[in-house]
C-alpha cells in the first residue's frame, strides 16, 4: 500500500481529534519506527488510543473418522482474535481507515 500522506498532522491535537472522528473504525495504525497495526479504534484519551488488535490464529484438528482427499484428516482452520492495545500519541505517525461498501439493502423481500 501507498501511505503518502502519512505525516500530515501538524500537532498532537490535530491527531487527538482524528481520532476521535474514526472511533469505531477499522484503520491502519503507521508507526513512526514504520510498523504498521490494523485494527479497530476502542478509546481514545488524552495520552494516546486503546485499539483492537487482530491477530490469526490457526487450529489445526486431528479427526481420525473425518478422512479427506488423499487419506489426509488433518484440518487447518483459521480464526481472528481481537486484542486490547494502547499506543502512545507521541508513537503514531498516521491513520488510515479501511473503507467497506454499503451492503446490499434487502428490504421488503430477500432477493434468493
Amino acid at each position: 500500500m501507498n501511505y503518502d500522506r502519512a505525516d500530515n498532522y501538524n500537532s498532537l491535537q490535530d491527531l487527538f481529534d482524528e481520532c476521535k472522528n474514526l472511533i469505531d473504525y477499522h484503520i491502519v495504525l503507521i508507526m513512526k519506527d514504520g510498523t504498521s497495526v490494523d485494527g479497530i479504534i476502542e478509546k481514545v484519551d488524552s495520552n494516546g488510543i486503546i485499539m483492537l488488535v487482530g491477530e490469526d490464529v490457526v487450529d489445526i484438528e486431528n479427526n481420525p473418522t473425518e478422512q479427506r482427499q488423499f487419506g489426509n484428516a488433518a484440518r487447518i482452520r483459521g480464526n481472528r482474535r481481537f486484542r486490547r492495545r494502547g499506543y502512545p500519541f507521541n508513537a503514531i505517525r498516521g491513520l488510515f481507515p479501511f473503507f467497506y461498501p454499503y451492503p446490499y439493502p434487502y428490504y421488503p423481500f430477500y432477493p434468493y
